[in-house]
């Protein structure tokens, strides 16, 4: 998918000393000129102590090795919108860092093999949140799991543990579990899925672990 394909593109980019900014810019400029394409959102490039917070605006701050960088882009093709978050590492991860890494890694994964049509959005949510509680780390998941992506990049329904509706067949939903601690940093993973009858497809192929977002 061209939302991928910038992925791939930031791999080659990005380097310490560019500023969230810069980034944000590289994501708008590859999206409209390279693949004339529209954005689903502006692109969120939080590093360091930026990205504790979930939707994070890009600033000025410099990106360097050793620190969390959250990516979260889409584009919006044909009138339909994609959403998609990776978190990069410049370096070499410490152990906290891979810590966090890998239980927002295995939550996600548990949510991808429990989603399926059926399935109530607050039961989805679960899938991810009662993982977090159990590895110690409840409030640090300080948003939903999900939500629904067509024409517009949030739509019904949302996967969280208030609202409380019914997965459908052939739903697009997003799967985003993330981790954020204040002063540190975070970690987050999105991928879209589409809902099936006895579970849910991936519609991203780039992989999710740490080895292939560590540059």
């Amino acid at each position: 998918s061209l939302t991928e394909e910038i992925f791939l593109d930031l791999k080659k980019f990005l380097k310490p000393g560019l500023t969230e900014k810069e980034i944000a810019f590289f994501i708008e400029e590859k999206i409209r000129l390279k693949y004339k394409a529209e954005l689903s959102f502006s692109p969120i490039v939080a590093s360091g102590e930026n990205s504790a917070i979930p939707h994070a605006v890009p600033t000025e701050k410099k990106i360097r090795e050793n620190e969390p960088i959250i990516i979260d882009c889409g584009v919006r093709w044909e009138g339909y919108c994609a959403d998609m978050t990776r978190t990069f590492f410049l370096g070499k991860p410490d152990k906290q860092f891979k810590s966090i890494y890998e239980a927002v890694f295995w939550a996600q994964r548990n949510a991808l093999n429990g989603i399926k049509a059926g399935l109530k959005t607050n039961k989805a949510d679960a899938l991810a949140r009662d993982f977090f509680k159990k590895r110690g780390f409840k409030e640090a998941f300080k948003h939903s799991l999900g939500h629904g992506v067509g024409i517009l990049v949030h739509e019904r329904p949302t996967l969280s543990p208030k609202k409380v509706l019914t997965l459908k067949e052939n739903m697009v939903v997003t799967v985003e579990p993330g981790l954020y601690f204040s002063g540190w940093g975070g970690v987050r993973l999105e991928d879209m899925v589409v809902v099936k009858k006895g579970g849910c497809e991936r519609l991203n192929r780039l992989s999710t672990e740490l080895k292939d977002w560590t540059l």
